[in-house]
């Protein structure tokens, strides 16, 4: 198979290691059901490594792409939109997306799948992915197995190896596609109390404030340990953990697109002790702010 990459990737400096480096990571699959336009079909199989000195631009394949984060953190950024991947997350890419990857640890791990078939559509359509779908995955989610044995596996019988590919993305999709179904059947009126639709409101839109749970539970005259775990099965993630998850992205866009300093970052974002915030960022992102904005290639800034 020819390279899919073919002047579809560039990269920052030392852009020639750094696109050597990633298009020869790639394991390409012979197409033994060239006839059968339906199978989802794995072209390429990657295990890639990035580091923080790099980035890579892609000006769009003519495939779909998955992205499986084994460890460290990845940007996406596309159309000016930034998505932060993580350890145990999965970005899908359909095919024709011009999209740019940039760490922001010191190494990412992770597994880079290209793959085809008219099936990928309707999985596309199904979770209703226009440009870009990114996950960060529940811990008893399989998709980090499925994803890994999708590298690792090799047989000597053609046909039966793309069979097993076959198979196991079908596997990834099934699973992604209950998951936005299980959270569209639970994320509703009426199954999400309104105080805790109103707690995350305010977390999305004025995360600069104070909050407690002694706070909520004497504004909402309810006990705080069942608005945590109300907030939890609603958003399967604990309140105060969401809250940090917005106070770091938005320190994220002030720091690649305002002139404030760290402790002036952390009180906008409503973290007043510059410690705390310098080691929550780092829990988040893998990275110090100092570093993130040092770091962060020209083509992150200003979206």
């Amino acid at each position: 198979m020819v390279n899919v990459f073919k002047d579809k990737i560039d990269a920052g400096t030392d852009s020639i290691n750094a696109i050597t480096s990633f298009t020869d990571s790639f394991h390409y699959i012979s197409d033994t059901f060239s006839n059968n336009e339906d199978m989802t079909k794995l072209l390429a199989k990657s295990y890639f490594h990035f580091t923080a000195d790099n980035y890579l631009n892609f000006s769009g394949i003519q495939y779909c792409s998955i992205i499986y984060i084994q460890k460290g953190n990845i940007s996406i950024a596309c159309n000016g939109h930034l998505f932060s991947l993580e350890k145990g997350s999965i970005a899908i890419i359909p095919s024709e997306i011009s999209f740019k990857l940039h760490t922001t640890s010191t190494d990412s791990y992770g597994y880079f799948l290209i793959l085809n078939g008219k099936s990928i559509n309707f999985y596309l359509n199904k979770l209703n992915i226009k440009e870009i779908y990114a996950q960060k995955l529940n811990p008893s989610s399989n998709i980090g197995e499925l994803t890994e044995s999708i590298y690792k596996h090799a047989e000597n019988d053609a046909e039966l190896i793309m069979i097993y590919y076959s198979n196991k993305l079908n596997e990834i999709f099934y699973e992604l596609c209950r998951l936005a179904e299980n959270n569209n059947e639970y994320n509703t009126d009426k199954h999400i109390p309104s105080y805790i639709k109103e707690i995350k409101k305010l977390f999305d839109t004025e995360y600069h404030k104070d909050y407690s749970l002694d706070f909520f539970e004497e504004f909402f005259n309810k006990n705080k340990y069942r608005i945590s775990r109300e907030f939890s099965s609603a958003y399967s993630i604990p309140p105060f953990q969401y809250l940090n998850k917005v106070r770091i992205n938005e320190a994220k866009k002030l720091l690649l697109n305002s002139e404030l300093n760290i402790r002036e970052i952390g009180y906008e974002v409503g973290i007043k002790n510059t410690n705390h915030f310098i080691n929550l960022f780092k829990k988040e992102t893998g990275t110090t702010p100092l570093s993130f904005r040092k770091d962060a290639p020209d083509f992150l800034k200003n979206n």
